[in-house]
């Protein structure tokens, strides 16, 4: 070693000792990391975003978009793993489309998240006012309280009238008074759903000294005759999304609050963003809008919720090529059958031409993978072949399709059960009346 080496090691060496002996003050490298302050720590690494796989698929579908003169900015594509950990395709995900009938899905699980799936929908007779048994009269009000049944027919209001009778009722000084979000036969009018029920009332002979009205709030006095509809929240749900049923999804919306009520849950309870989302109606009917990455979204938390609850997907949407409904006839190949779960949109009238569709699908590869394909602008029965076809062709490079969910029609049971009707007891005390949710 030369001597010039040997001078500048040692004066190194030197200056390294007098460095542990007596630390420069200030120095980031001799402060405890505890002690840094927060703008001085080296910021959390974020975690990359996951990008999509390249889907020949996919490519397959845009140039048959484009060679057909389809408007790309009007279609919406994503399909990812159910961990969020691999985007299969993509597509203006971050676009907001009308999602039409799909919207049913969001309209489910916040009934679901509200109610519980085995829930029973509720109407139940309250007084408010003292009851006198001996001359069969309320001195005060009939409330009727009810959770929104679409269940509720003109035959079951006539029973409740009945109970009403049976319970030793058979005249109220005041009002018929309506509480929550009341229908009889499904219609969409309150006022004629509660003419009805006025009607019953007074075919099973129970005279009104007051008049008909509504009124906000839940519950009243003293609870009379309590009625459950006889089918579980979740096979009402299972029917009106295999069916794509507007009227049950209109009622199962109004018992939720309305779109306002749906779209507010959307936001706060889910997390999607509020320029990814606008509801007009909780059926999907009118113009609705919402993107691809929102519907993956919502179909997530939905999975979550149905684990948690030991559910399976296909206890609420339709097992395609197997169930009755709008996917009945749709990935029709048994190789296919107990692969695709999902729900339909369709507005031939409305943006110029909607289909949807969205769900779960079974693959070898990735397991499930949750998929929300939106197209407007076009050819309804078009899209729907379109949309088989790239929804196949994806399964098929993520090593085709698996059997995940049942290969029979879940639907063939009928959905209208008997209810159960409760006459409370006279002797009961006021403070152990329920009232519904």
């Amino acid at each position: 070693m030369t001597k010039l080496k040997l001078l500048i090691l040692v004066l190194a060496t030197g200056l390294l000792a007098i460095q542990l002996r007596h630390p420069i003050h200030g120095s980031l490298f001799n402060r405890p990391v505890e002690a840094l302050p927060s703008a001085e720590k080296a910021p959390e690494p974020e975690k990359p975003a996951p990008q999509p796989l390249v889907s020949q698929a996919l490519v397959n579908y845009e140039g048959l978009l484009t060679r057909t003169g389809e408007s790309l900015d009007g279609q919406g594509v994503l399909v990812e793993t159910l961990d969020a950990k691999q985007i299969i395709a993509s597509h203006n995900i971050d676009h907001t489309f009308n999602p039409a009938s799909v919207t049913k899905i969001a309209t489910s699980l916040a009934a679901l998240v509200k109610f519980g799936p085995n829930y029973h929908l509720k109407t139940t007779l309250y007084a408010d006012g003292d009851v006198d048994r001996s001359a069969r009269t309320i001195n005060g009000n009939l409330v009727l309280d009810t959770d929104g049944d679409p269940m509720f027919f003109v035959n079951n209001a006539q029973e409740l009238a009945q109970n009403l009778v049976r319970a030793g009722i058979n005249k109220v000084s005041g009002d018929l008074v309506i509480k929550g979000p009341f229908s009889i036969n499904r219609n969409s009018s309150p006022q004629a759903s509660a003419d009805k029920m006025m009607a019953a009332f007074r075919g099973a002979g129970v005279k009104f000294g007051g008049n008909l009205r509504f009124a906000d709030g839940r519950g009243g006095q003293t609870e009379l005759v309590a009625y459950e509809c006889g089918t579980p929240l979740i096979q009402i749900l299972l029917y009106q999304n295999a069916h794509s049923d507007n009227p049950i999804a209109e009622r199962i919306g109004d018992s939720i609050g309305g779109p306002q009520g749906l779209q507010q849950f959307l936001i706060k309870s889910v997390g999607v963003k509020p320029e990814d989302v606008y509801i007009s109606r909780t059926s999907g009917l009118d113009y609705n809008r919402i993107s691809p990455r929102a519907m993956i979204l919502i179909l997530r938390r939905l999975m979550d919720l149905l684990d948690a609850q030991q559910l399976k997907p296909e206890d609420l949407l339709p097992v395609a090529g197997v169930d009755d409904g709008t996917l009945r006839t749709r990935f029709k190949g048994d190789e296919w059958h107990g692969a695709v779960i999902g729900k339909t949109g369709s507005l031939p009238g409305t943006d110029g031409g909607v289909s949807t569709l969205a769900g779960i699908a079974y693959s070898q590869k990735y397991g499930p993978i949750l998929y929300a394909i939106f197209n407007s602008g076009g050819n309804v029965p078009q899209y729907r072949r379109w949309q088989d076809d790239l929804l196949e062709g994806i399964i098929a490079e993520c090593g085709g399709p698996a059997i995940g969910a049942r290969q029979q029609n879940g639907l063939n049971e009928e959905i209208r059960t008997e209810p159960s009707i409760h006459i409370i007891p006279p002797s009961q005390p006021q403070d152990s009346a329920t009232t519904s949710q």
